[in-house]
């Protein structure tokens, strides 16, 4: 099997003993998790596993599962999709500089929008979509 190699090194930069916030405009629009558009400029690798779930749903789906022109309406995207971004599925959400609170979606759609996908791959990409940073999956172990 051939592995995927994810490359963009545009905003590259060493995360280890870091002083300065990092940038707040990373990725393609359709690959930005909560905690960036939310305005975390403390964010880590994390953000990397969120648009690798991103990404490989894409390939799945033929299209990308969150589509927006604007950073309020992919957050609204994610919630319908995933579901409600809040204390409760990330906490300490609420402290960040851009937060404020969403409606509650009528209905979580990431079942449905899967179906016909492999379980294996529908739990890898949920386990990357998790909403909370701290519980997505280090990289080791996604293979």
């Amino acid at each position: 099997m051939t592995p995927i190699k994810f490359i963009d090194f545009d905003l590259l930069k060493n995360i280890e003993n870091q002083k300065d916030p990092n940038t707040k405009g990373v990725y393609t629009i359709y690959y930005r998790p909560a905690e960036i558009l939310f305005g975390d400029t403390n964010y880590d690798y994390k953000s990397d596993i969120w648009a690798i779930g991103c990404v490989l749903a894409e390939i799945f789906l033929k299209t990308p599962i969150f589509k927006s022109e604007n950073e309020f309406y992919l957050l609204d995207s994610i919630t319908n999709i995933i579901g409600l971004i809040n204390e409760s599925s990330f906490p300490g959400v609420s402290k960040l500089s851009n937060y404020f609170e969403l409606d509650e979606p009528e209905t979580v759609h990431f079942d449905k929008l899967m179906n016909g996908c492999e379980e294996n791959l529908k739990n890898l990409i949920s386990l990357c979509l998790n909403l909370n940073p701290l519980k997505r999956p280090f990289c080791k172990d996604l293979l």
